[in-house]
């Protein structure tokens, strides 16, 4: 179980990020004129990296253990409520955050909503693993 928690938790963060590098990268396009791919890269990856320790710590201290208390408790039929319940809890944590520092940060969010929406699809697959493998046996 652990094993399954963190190798979701990893996965799921490093897709977030993939999804923030790609939204700071458009953010950026549209400011610069100039356009060099080079430049872009590295300006989405100054931009990320901005928040990427405040947003790894929120998310694998705060988030994670939530997320696995929330959608472990629920018992639900249908599989998109995993990813919203998930996004749900990841948005108020964001916005939690921009309250406490009375200044809301786009790229939580940017972060947050995709590795969120990721981690309650992944959760709803193991679920249904383990039930494709219970019936089979």
């Amino acid at each position: 179980m652990f094993k399954s928690l963190l190798v979701i938790s990893i996965t799921s963060f490093v897709i977030g990020l993939g999804f923030q590098i790609m939204i700071c990268g458009l953010y950026i396009t549209t400011i610069i004129e100039a356009y060099d791919p080079a430049l872009v890269l590295l300006l989405a990856l100054y931009l990320v990296s901005e928040t990427l320790v405040i947003g790894g710590v929120l998310y694998f201290v705060v988030a994670a253990p939530l997320l696995f208390l929330l959608l472990g408790k629920l018992h639900m039929t249908e599989p998109g409520f995993y990813p919203l319940a998930a996004i749900l809890l990841c948005a108020v944590l964001a916005a939690s955050k921009g309250f406490y520092t009375e200044m809301m940060d786009w790229r939580l969010f940017a972060l947050f909503v995709p590795a969120a929406f990721f981690f309650g699809g992944m959760w709803w697959n193991r679920i249904e693993l383990d039930r494709r493998v219970k019936l089979a046996a």
